[in-house]
């Protein structure tokens, strides 16, 4: 399976609003990088990049 594209919106523990692209295979793959590497607080939105 190959990388997608995903626009994502989050607000960090510092109270900035973040606003990145990832690759990613799948929308659960880059809850779990997220997670994993970034400092989320709340997560506002994800979406596949066409």
């Amino acid at each position: 399976m190959s990388d997608l594209l995903w626009k994502v919106k989050y607000k960090d523990h510092d109270g900035e609003m973040i606003d990145i692209n990832m690759l990613n295979t799948s929308k659960n793959g880059v809850i779990m990088e997220l997670a994993m590497f970034h400092r989320v607080k709340e997560l506002i939105s994800i979406e596949e990049v066409r």
